[in-house]
């Protein structure tokens, strides 16, 4: 239940389409406590760009794998999902994140978070 509760969030926050530009991608390499590689983390940060904007959507993916992003340049409307996808057993992921719009970036992760943020 929890997992469809994060992405209800998500959809909530997100209001379909209002936060559609991509302000920054940030992808930190994580280690486990072994100092194995543990995958990444991923913090997307989305914003309205228009007059009397408050607030940035403001993505953290955990222990995000096969990561793929696009050199796509300029300022276009991204639609990002979060597909929940833990039924699939793909060995702890737990979610399928794809912007479908221009197809910038898609990944699996095992948790994530969403909030609305001041604009930095």
């Amino acid at each position: 239940m929890h997992i469809h509760n994060t992405i209800w969030q998500y959809d909530d926050l997100h209001q379909l389409r209002n936060y559609p530009y991509l302000k920054a991608l940030n992808i930190t390499r994580t280690l486990s406590d072994h100092g194995y590689p543990n995958g990444y983390d991923i913090e997307i940060l989305l914003s309205r760009y228009s007059a009397g904007s408050t607030k940035d959507l403001q993505l953290v993916f955990i222990g995000a794998v096969d990561i793929h992003i696009s050199q796509q340049a300029g300022l276009f409307g991204l639609f990002v999902t979060i597909e929940d996808v833990a039924d699939r057993q793909l060995e702890e992921m737990k979610f399928r994140v794809v912007e479908q719009e221009e197809g910038v970036f898609c990944f699996y992760c095992k948790a994530f978070t969403a909030s609305l943020v001041e604009p930095t």
